[in-house]
């Protein structure tokens, strides 16, 4: 309640702001001030959606199972952060085939995979860069996906512990170091490398 309070307060001023822009001529005819009203009303759902993650990692509830189309999952989250990584300059290149098939899984936990996965690889490139995602079939029961950045990579010392809840490689800045556990916690293994770049691949078997 401490934090969705908060949220649902910033929702309904956020709602507010809107209809002014939305009945004054002057900001109408400005469509920038109201996609920037309509990113904080989608970035609190996004709040409270993770909060839930949060909840569910930490209570152990169960899943939600539903058939996964990959291209269209990696998609919405990506047009979330567009902004985001327009900021950055970061360039994010999705290649997922067509014929990759549909399976089943937990639509919700998976979505937050992919957020931690591209939120990571954002936080790595401080001075902009690429994220490359790719997916292919590994066999018939497999299907991997590969996010590779083009940041510095991870420490040896470091990547062992990136499952861990709480720890964070950012020393004495802020973040819940949650990210990753909560990936590691969708019951997937996942292997971390180095690439010829000095990026950080994370790839999702």
């Amino acid at each position: 309640h401490e934090i969705n309070n908060p949220l649902a307060i910033i929702n309904e001023k956020a709602g507010h702001i809107k209809d002014i822009f939305t009945l004054t001529d002057t900001y109408a005819r400005d469509p920038k001030l109201i996609d920037l009203v309509d990113s904080v009303h989608a970035t609190v759902e996004r709040c409270a959606t993770v909060i839930r993650r949060l909840l569910n990692f930490t209570h152990h509830i169960n899943s939600s199972i539903q058939e996964i189309h990959l291209a269209e999952v990696i998609n919405e989250v990506r047009a979330v952060l567009v902004r985001d990584a327009e900021f950055r300059c970061i360039e994010v290149f999705v290649e997922v085939p067509d014929d990759i098939p549909v399976f089943e899984s937990d639509r919700g936990k998976l979505e937050q995979v992919f957020f931690n996965l591209f939120n990571n690889a954002f936080e790595s490139m401080r001075d902009g860069g690429r994220l490359e995602i790719q997916a292919k079939q590994e066999n018939a029961d497999t299907v991997a996906v590969t996010f590779a950045d083009s940041s510095q990579g991870i420490a040896d010392s470091e990547y062992r512990r990136i499952f861990e809840p709480f720890f964070s490689s950012k020393t004495g800045e802020s973040g819940t170091g949650l990210g990753l556990s909560i990936t590691y916690g969708h019951r997937w293994q996942m292997l971390s490398l180095t690439l010829s770049y000095h990026g950080s691949a994370i790839v999702l078997p």
